[in-house]
């Protein structure tokens, strides 16, 4: 599933951009579906560099993996709002690399914040994300 998963995901971030370009702005569910598609090839990926021991899972990581996600869609949504405002006008080629580059700059703050937490607040922090 990984390739098939990988294609289809690479096509509708093309499409996604090109429907963007074409101002056609009832294009949720396409989003919303390449989000799905690129998670589940991710996490194909991910299995596959695992059970073939080119991919070692770190603890920490392992950790912060939760707080990440429980974290990140209001941060997401901000940064996302902010930047095409800031950009504007915004060519395909901006969003195209934003549509990779601001997960990365957000799960980088998520991380961030939960070693400062786990590193001040331990209790809290176990609290928070469920003891995971």
């Amino acid at each position: 599933m990984r390739w098939i998963t990988t294609f289809v995901y690479l096509a509708l971030v093309v499409l996604d951009t090109w429907l963007w370009y074409c101002k056609i702005m009832d294009n949720d569910y396409i989003h919303k579906i390449g989000i799905i598609v690129g998670l589940v090839a991710v996490v194909s990926w991910t299995a596959y560099g695992i059970t073939k021991n080119y991919l070692h899972v770190s603890a920490f990581f392992r950790g912060s993996s939760f707080f990440v996600y429980a974290y990140h869609g209001m941060p997401a949504a901000l940064v996302i709002k902010y930047w095409m405002k800031l950009l504007s006008p915004v060519s395909e080629w901006m969003m195209l690399v934003s549509y990779f580059l601001i997960p990365f700059f957000i799960v980088g703050i998520g991380v961030g914040i939960y070693a400062l937490s786990r590193k001040f607040f331990p209790a809290l922090t176990a609290l928070v994300t469920g003891g995971r």
